[in-house]
């Protein structure tokens, strides 16, 4: 009887440490970050577009509890690496992130909405490359969502209809508002835009 509490009790400890062990490997990554010494890091630039009936959206966050309003998150994740990052969409959409050099994988996003929540059921296959030392521009990803935030739906499942990606680029756009938002930006940005997986 001893012996089966002390096992219960050693694998609620077990569980315990591995969900705040991922809980940590997952974090939001402000924009403001990106300027100073980098320690080896790269600068990525990229914008997300969620287009929905039609119209694109914009994004006010609460700094404080982001789920307490209308949100959009997007996951990402090192594709031979461990590092995850995850990051709320402000304004327009744009972000700019410090990574380590390496190939990463935009593969999850959550939309929270008045009533309800959707995300994507089924991993994304979008990659994009970070090179070392570099300030780079990945492009724009638009997500064009079916009407999701008039109905309470929990995900996009197989029977319903599915939202649509598309890689553009839109470089002279995105120069023209890091130079307004960020003094420190940096002059020489190279293209290497985001892919979709073959």
């Amino acid at each position: 009887m001893v012996m089966g509490r002390k096992f219960i009790g050693i694998c609620l400890i077990l569980g315990v440490l591995c969900v705040l062990s991922c809980v940590r490997e997952i974090k939001n990554v402000e924009t403001e970050y990106f300027y100073g010494n980098h320690g080896g890091d790269s600068v990525v630039l990229g914008r997300i577009g969620v287009v929905e009936e039609g119209a694109e959206k914009s994004w006010e966050i609460s700094r404080i509890d982001p789920s307490t309003e209308a949100s959009f998150r997007i996951f990402i994740r090192g594709r031979h690496s461990e590092l995850r990052v995850s990051h709320y969409l402000r304004g327009d959409g744009y972000f700019c992130l410090r990574l380590p050099p390496g190939e990463y994988r935009l593969w999850k996003w959550v939309y929270r909405f008045s009533g309800g929540q959707a995300n994507t059921v089924e991993p994304l296959s979008i990659y994009f490359d970070v090179l070392s030392r570099k300030c780079i521009y990945i492009g724009t990803l638009y997500i064009h969502l079916p009407s999701v935030s008039s109905l309470p739906r929990r995900s996009f499942g197989a029977n319903r209809t599915k939202p649509r990606y598309e890689i553009v680029d839109e470089f002279g756009m995105a120069m023209a508002f890091s130079k307004n938002h960020y003094p420190h930006f940096p002059h020489s940005v190279e293209r290497y835009l985001m892919r979709f997986s073959r």
